[in-house]
């Protein structure tokens, strides 16, 4: 594997239609390629990532590479700015595959959290988890759009002592305190995070949990939160995810202006027969909340380790379409294509990256 510095200069002129709001310079560093790769293959990669991103049917995108270095310049108006802040997340390397999970219900996860609370007292110690009681909460709301009280705090942290677990999964329960079916097992403030993964994961309580389980957190926080994200349990089919590696054959941007955007997917023909099969399972798996009241068993799917979205499967699916909706802006669907379309086969981080504005 080679491990070279490609300064890659993306000159971003970012145009309104009535004025230049400014220009954007990223250096790249980009290693582990393997002997079958060259540099002008990393600029292709990148620049066809960026295209899909700011909308390759534009005719303004200009690229240039010369001697290790990738000029990328277009122009766009000034309601578009905020799409130049998800250049610098395309531009990151990481396993970007498509993956679809099966998950574990709220409900069902239930009768493990006293022996996993238990095991974290035992395991980290009542002096060490009053120190990491110690750190300040999060002020303002708490996710769900309430505030939090004083009196609560202070039973949340009393509770917390004897239900170290609970103290950072905030669950996902009704007004009356009965836990709701489906994916999402809780909430966490981004600052927990974590603190939650190292209790979950450390195998003196990961133990206890299902051998097929694993969490994690959804790609990005609630909304009108302070930086509260869901929680999900997924679940093993086999080694791991249902789905995955090379298995779309087309992925591109759905939805009309004004309405909620997507990802429209089409299935490669191996993986649609496996996802008709998977969701023909799920779909005759309908689970019971214990009211009688019946509901649908999850999908989920996930992308760089973060659950995009955990739809109910209803019905079987055939001829291999899909979609993946989370109420996603314009640039964020853009930016799941882009990965999905182009993952990047070598590593790649951004040293360093400047927003100048536009002289007045």
């Amino acid at each position: 594997m080679r491990t070279v510095l490609f300064t890659a200069i993306l000159s971003v002129f970012l145009f309104s239609c009535a004025k230049k709001a400014g220009e954007a310079k990223f250096v790249l560093e980009i290693s582990d390629l393997d002997k079958t790769t060259s540099m002008e293959d990393c600029s292709k990669l990148i620049n066809k990532r960026l295209e899909e991103l700011l909308d390759k049917s534009r005719p303004d995108i200009k690229t240039e590479f010369v001697n290790n270095q990738l000029n990328i310049s277009f122009d766009y108006c000034e309601e578009d700015t905020a799409t130049v802040l998800k250049v610098k997340q395309l531009l990151i390397s990481q396993k970007s595959e498509l993956q679809f999970w099966e998950t574990f219900d709220n409900i069902k996860l239930n009768p493990f959290w006293q022996i996993a609370n238990d095991k974290v007292r035992e395991t980290f110690g009542d002096s060490a988890l009053a120190e990491m009681n110690k750190k300040p909460e999060q002020q303002g709301k708490n996710g769900l759009g309430t505030e939090i009280a004083e009196n609560e705090r202070r039973i949340r942290d009393s509770i917390g002592r004897l239900y170290p677990i609970s103290r950072l999964l905030y669950p996902r329960m009704d007004a009356k305190g009965y836990l709701l079916p489906g994916p999402v097992i809780g909430y966490c403030s981004y600052k927990d995070t974590a603190q939650l993964m190292l209790f979950l994961t450390h195998p003196n309580v990961k133990k206890f949990f299902p051998r097929d389980a694993i969490f994690a957190f959804s790609s990005k926080g609630l909304e009108e939160s302070d930086g509260t994200f869901e929680v999900y349990c997924l679940k093993k089919t086999g080694n791991g995810p249902a789905i995955s590696g090379n298995c779309i054959e087309r992925a591109a941007q759905g939805g009309k202006k004004g309405e909620p955007m997507f990802v429209d997917l089409q299935f490669n023909e191996e993986s649609a027969k496996k996802w008709e099969r998977l969701t023909e399972r799920l779909a005759a798996s309908k689970e019971n909340d214990g009211s009688g009241n019946e509901y649908y068993c999850a999908v989920a799917i996930v992308m760089e380790n973060k659950v995009l979205t955990a739809p109910g499967v209803a019905n079987k699916i055939s001829g291999g379409r899909s979609e993946i909706s989370g109420g996603f802006s314009n640039a964020e669907v853009h930016e799941i294509v882009a990965k999905i379309l182009y993952p990047m086969n070598f590593s790649s981080r951004v040293l360093s990256y400047e927003l100048i504005p536009a002289t007045k």
